[in-house]
């Protein structure tokens, strides 16, 4: 029969609220960028390193010629396979990566370790139902980005999401009661979040842990 518990969230000390800091993005101009067996290889001079999170926008091509987001090579939250100063790679791109680079085109990395939130039991039966809720000290909005099962440089699995916090505002659901678990491998899965602004947004919450 499952056993049922509420517990404090993994990443808080003593229960406390969890502060949360921000990340540093790098960035680049595209100046090429072509695929082949769905690796799309990018020119740019940059400070990448493989296993960054990756989003390129503003690449007109052949196939997206108005250079739209998330179509041709413009794509988001992808892990760089590989990186030299001057060209890097994204591997197992989507379908719609396809036809020839016209101009144009920024890439942006996340370098930075993420805040770890809550991270689930390793037990593929383990069940976490989370409840987050944000505060936000500081006089403006400030936006909260949370990787709900990402990694501590971001999701390539699934898209972000960002919350905009109102200012000088206490205890805004962000995670109402989703659930997150392990695999079967074992391995655990995390919560991770990012704020635009360090030191203002806090975390507080619970889980709800099945067995």
């Amino acid at each position: 029969m499952a056993t049922y518990s509420k517990i404090k969230l993994s990443g808080s000390t003593s229960g406390r609220p969890i502060l949360v800091d921000t990340v540093t993005l790098t960035s680049g101009t595209v100046t090429a960028a072509s695929v082949a067996s769905s690796t799309a290889t990018y020119t740019v001079s940059n400070t990448f390193t493989a296993g960054e999170i990756v989003t390129i926008s503003g690449i007109v091509s052949s196939t997206n010629t108005t250079g739209a987001l998330n179509a041709g090579y413009n794509i988001s939250n992808f892990p760089i396979a590989s990186a030299s100063s001057t060209q890097f790679t994204v591997a197992s791109v989507p379908s719609t990566v396809t036809g020839t680079w016209t101009s144009g085109g920024v890439a942006t990395a996340n370098p930075g370790t993420m805040t770890t939130i809550h991270t689930s039991d390793n037990n593929a039966t383990t069940i976490d139902e989370v409840w987050l809720y944000a505060t936000n000290t500081s006089l403006a909005p400030v936006t909260l980005t949370l990787f709900y099962g990402g990694t501590a440089t971001g999701s390539s699995t699934s898209a972000p999401s960002y919350i905009s916090i109102p200012p000088q505002s206490g205890l805004t659901l962000v995670i109402p009661g989703l659930i997150l678990t392990g695999t079967a491998t074992p391995s655990s899965t995390t919560i991770y979040a990012s704020a635009s602004v360090a030191s203002v947004i806090t975390i507080s919450g619970y889980v709800n842990r099945i067995v």
